[in-house]
């Protein structure tokens, strides 16, 4: 028998009562309490998030206090569990524990009123300035508030002449709960101030946008920031676009278009023309407020070579449009589709900057008039002077809410199999607060520069009475999983959306048929259906487009089981019927069981069987009691004292040489009687 002795302990090396030699007892800091939060506890031990410092504090149930300031007696079966839980706030002594290699402890650790500790001391003024720099690496699939790098220009003194003297960095978690748009460089946003409590260290929080920065009229979209440090120089180029009495320079050097009128050219302007060869000055216009070619000069013939353009204007569509990356200045090539001279279609990459009227956003479908600028080899080809002659009509889609993550979601469209990201910015007429898994909503669908992915945009609820879907079976069907979830070629799991098939056979013709589905047809995300697993489900039907079916509310079959073991935490069951050749248990967590059923070895349950990614095998989910087991008496396995002159105490019940519990009734074989003579 082993006995474990707590508190209090000798000076110098103890024995103890088990033969166990303890460390040396060391006196407690008494200088300083710190606080912080409980992070995570055991049967006998936790560990303390500090306040006041980085890191945790491990703390043993023998340091734990009462509201009073007196130690906590424990009961026979009572653990930390019954006296703290995670997330309290604390305030403790801090002693070296030479059992943890000389690693500080908690000692005489009390629980704290709710709302006491502070991790960073938030001001209660408001500070405004202008964001710097935005935020990173938060991309097509990352939430927003993962997001980093954020920068803010600030006056901390509130001067009125906009004079900003320091800089603070923010984070996506520092926005604003009602905030769903992420900070532009330029915006002016209104914000807090925390310091963090173990370091000093400052940060912008709680950040709310004050007046966004006019995207389309930005100085980057408006003026040719390509020309920005070359006012007052001389450029040459060649003229790209005529139209009127104003025509476009394409500069050699900079690979960029800046516009000229006809007052500008210097001698006859009848000789100008598409391929001229021109040399001007750089100039910056109040009146248009944009860099405009002055002092127009003609150049003899073959004076720059390199580059030429077609003397004919093209027409075309666009496929894919060019996007600002605003913290860089810098554009996103898109790709033009032209119809080519034998009925092929030809892409040619064209750049937001060479649209001749800047505040002129394409959109995907446009129809586009362009000249086509070719290389000396004529093998490089480039669409500027891009002039839009129609826009393109947008249609209508309707569909469900799928899934639902914080600062985006995915959308089940009734006109495709797809399910379509769409962020929270993109909203209209609604608040993310007001979103719900399964509601009805209208939106566009647009191509995202980034990634060159359909996405939905202009996202609004759909009006009273419209739906997307209409289940077509009262009753469940079963089918089997013949294409387990996956992703389309190109996607992760970071960037896309996966995809699988169920094939069941129809009750009313008796044919074989297979139908689509994604995560957001499944009752719980969790259940993801293996390959050959049988799986119930509903089958719906989009109202609109050419009425696809897709499977809809899955979920796995379900299969009886009986509790074998239990742990601290967890358990262990095996499935009914029980087979000689198969006895596998399957580990299932006490948070899996449903309506709060404290299970005993022997209970029946129903569950389903889930692989876990993390070593591969089939864990239990869903667990639902449906037979008590006989109420048999169980033996402890093993026995608490506490009190005056025993501490913590804890006396393991022996167990036999062959692992069986005890000295029981019957255990080993019986020993033969002796016939006396």
């Amino acid at each position: 028998m082993e006995a474990r002795q707590g508190q209090p302990r000798s000076v110098g090396k103890d024995h103890g009562t088990g033969g166990k030699i303890l460390p040396p007892w060391v006196p407690v800091d008494e200088s300083k309490t710190e606080q912080g939060f409980v992070l995570n506890i055991r049967e006998t031990f936790g560990f303390i998030k500090c306040a006041d410092r980085s890191g945790t504090m491990f703390f043993h149930i023998s340091e734990l206090l009462d509201s009073e300031g007196e130690h906590v007696n424990c009961g026979l079966d009572e653990t930390l569990f019954d006296f703290v839980a995670v997330g309290a706030e604390v305030e403790f002594k801090v002693q070296e524990n030479p059992a943890r290699s000389g690693q500080n402890c908690a000692a005489r650790v009390k629980p704290l009123p709710k709302g006491t500790v502070k991790m960073e001391e938030i001001s209660t003024e408001r500070f405004k300035g202008t964001v710097e720099r935005e935020l990173r690496g938060a991309g097509f699939m990352k939430q927003l508030s993962q997001a980093y790098g954020g920068r803010i220009a600030y006056n901390p003194l509130g001067a009125q002449d906009g004079t900003a003297t320091e800089h603070i960095d923010f984070e996506g978690a520092d926005l604003s709960s009602d905030s769903s748009y992420s900070p532009a460089v330029g915006d002016e946003v209104e914000f807090n101030i925390k310091v963090r409590r173990k370091d000093s260290l400052k940060q912008a929080c709680n950040i709310s946008i004050l007046n966004r920065c006019d995207r389309k009229n930005h100085p980057s979209r408006v003026d040719n920031l390509e020309f920005q440090k070359k006012d007052g120089e001389r450029l040459k180029g060649l003229v790209s676009f005529l139209e009127g009495d104003h025509g476009f320079i394409r500069a050699t050097d900079e690979g960029a278009s800046i516009f000229f009128n006809f007052s500008e050219v210097q001698g006859d302007a009848e000789a100008i023309g598409i391929n001229t060869c021109v040399e001007f000055t750089v100039s910056f216009d109040p009146k248009v407020k944009r860099r405009c070619a002055r002092n127009v000069s003609v150049l003899p013939v073959g004076s720059i070579r390199g580059k030429a353009m077609d003397q004919e204007r093209s027409r075309g569509c666009v496929q894919k449009t060019s996007s600002l990356e605003f913290t860089t200045n810098s554009y996103i090539d898109g790709t033009i589709s032209i119809l080519g001279g034998e009925g092929q279609k030809e892409h040619i990459p064209y750049s937001a900057k060479d649209v001749n009227d800047r505040q002129v956003i394409l959109s995907v479908g446009d129809e586009v008039e362009f000249t086509v600028e070719k290389d000396e080899d004529r093998t490089l080809k480039r669409a500027i002077n891009i002039v839009r002659t129609r826009a393109a009509e947008v249609e209508l889609h309707v569909g469900n809410i799928g899934v639902l993550k914080p600062k985006f979601g995915f959308i089940k469209c009734a006109n495709t199999n797809e399910d379509l990201f769409f962020h929270f910015s993109n909203l209209q007429g609604m608040d993310s607060k007001d979103l719900t898994v399964g509601m009805t909503v209208e939106f566009n669908i647009t191509v995202d520069p980034r990634s060159n992915r359909p996405v939905a945009s202009h996202v609004k609820k759909a009006a009273e009475g419209v739906s997307a879907f209409v289940i077509q079976t009262e009753e469940m069907l079963s089918g089997t999983c013949i294409e387990p979830l996956k992703y389309s070629k190109g996607q992760s799991k970071e960037n896309g959306v996966a995809f699988g098939i169920i094939e069941y056979v129809d009750p009313k013709t008796g044919e074989s048929r297979q139908v689509p589905f994604s995560h957001g047809d499944l009752v719980d995300v969790r259940l993801n259906p293996r390959l050959d697993e049988v799986v119930l489900f509903h089958l719906a039907k989009a109202r609109y487009g050419d009425g696809k079916e897709r499977a809809a509310e899955i979920t796995l079959l379900p299969v009886a089981a009986k509790v074998q073991t239990l742990k601290d935490g967890f358990g262990f069951l095996r499935l009914l019927p029980e087979e000689e050749d198969s006895k596998k248990n399957f580990f299932f967590h006490f948070s899996e069981v449903q309506d709060g059923v404290q299970l005993n070895v022997g209970d029946e349950v129903e569950c389903v069987l889930v692989m876990n990614p993390r070593n591969e095998e089939l864990n239990a989910r869903k667990v639902i009691r449906t037979k008590v087991a006989l109420d048999v008496p169980r033996r402890p396995r093993e026995i608490k004292f506490a009190g005056k002159g025993f501490g913590n105490l804890a006396v393991r019940l022996a167990k036999g040489p062959d692992g069986t519990k005890g000295f029981s009734i019957g255990r080993g074989k019986a020993v033969p009687s002796v016939q006396e003579d």
